[in-house]
């Protein structure tokens, strides 16, 4: 039963971490106009290079076109810089808050038994579910830190979606991502 209460109060930190990291993030961030400004440009130019991607062109046209697609990928890189740019000091601020509630909870939970996992994990996630944990333990036992891992993980992409903070949707695999952007190194 203790496994349960622990694993319990554990969910509930890590959900309780999640809205105030989310609240901290719309205070600062998605209420502004600015932000607001720079999602609208990015699903604009996002919709405009799919747009473009889609055009068939004759091959008189084709340079022109090629530019052009060039152009809006730029523009497109601009603009999500732009949005995340804006949020990378809340991300901080809230990165060091989950290392805070990591470690207070780990203080409180070191050493002890949170869960039962229903099958003996393969090795590599045997370590991490057991990190903490007294050697000796049974394979099947979760560590503090597999729990919250979990949790933080499954719980902030659900609270962003049901609060509406989700960033915008847009097929990166699309867009041409390259360290030089085709530019030779001297």
């Amino acid at each position: 039963m203790g496994d349960v209460v622990a694993s319990i109060y554990i969910l509930l930190a890590s959900a309780a971490m999640t809205l105030l990291s989310e609240g901290l993030a719309y205070v600062a961030v998605y209420r502004r106009g600015e932000y607001q400004r720079a999602v609208i440009r990015v699903v604009d130019v996002n919709r405009k290079l799919e747009k473009e991607k889609e055009l068939l062109v004759g091959v008189e046209k084709r340079e022109r076109h090629a530019k052009k697609i060039q152009k809006l990928e730029a523009d497109f890189k601009e603009a999500m810089a732009k949005m995340n740019g804006m949020k990378l000091v809340v991300n901080i601020t809230i990165g060091l808050l989950y290392m805070l509630a990591y470690r207070v909870l780990s203080m409180r939970f070191h050493g002890q038994v949170v869960g039962t996992l229903p099958f003996i994990p393969f090795e590599m996630m045997r370590r991490m579910s057991m990190r903490g944990l007294p050697s000796g333990s049974e394979p099947t036992d979760c560590a503090f830190a597999f729990v919250y891992a979990l949790a933080a993980l499954g719980l902030k992409g659900t609270i962003q979606k049901a609060m509406g903070f989700a960033p915008p949707r847009v097929d990166l695999g699309k867009v041409k991502w390259s360290l030089n952007d085709g530019k030779r190194w001297a």
